[in-house]
């Protein structure tokens, strides 16, 4: 991921006005997928909104799909916006977090299978803060070389 991420993130913040802008657009994508957790960043904001989210679809169940991703990447090509590609890159990989973690994400919903990536340690903080340093790093020498 990182390495794809290194590729592409210099073209993505070159697209925008200000190069730094692009990151607040890849935040937004990375918390929006727990809207269906009303105990999230988004979902307390949002309460609204989260807990009909939750009751039909589940916590990590559609938003957190390879059909959330197609439709994402749909309206990527559909739109040709630059914005919309800076939220994806954040959403999926939040995406890409959870599978990290002990409980998975439902890759295939509506079926329940859970899938994680092997061999990440579970719940691990030191592990979660190496990550997102990481992720922010390259978003950020990204933005500014």
């Amino acid at each position: 991921m990182y390495v794809a991420a290194s590729q592409w993130l210099p073209s993505l913040a070159l697209a925008f006005p200000h190069p730094a802008l692009a990151i607040p657009v890849i935040v937004l994508g990375a918390l929006l997928p727990d809207i269906d957790h009303p105990q999230s960043t988004v979902g307390r904001r949002i309460s609204i909104i989260s807990y009909p989210i939750k009751a039909l679809l589940g916590h990590r169940g559609a938003l957190h799909s390879v059909l959330a991703v197609c439709i994402l990447v749909y309206l990527c090509r559909w739109a040709d916006s630059t914005i919309l590609f800076a939220f994806s890159f954040g959403y999926i990989g939040h995406l890409v977090g959870d599978m990290c973690t002990k409980s998975g994400v439902a890759v295939f919903w509506p079926f329940g299978r859970r899938y994680r990536i092997p061999f990440t340690p579970a719940s691990n903080p030191v592990f979660e803060v190496a990550t997102a340093i990481t992720c922010v790093a390259i978003a950020a020498f990204a933005s500014f070389t």
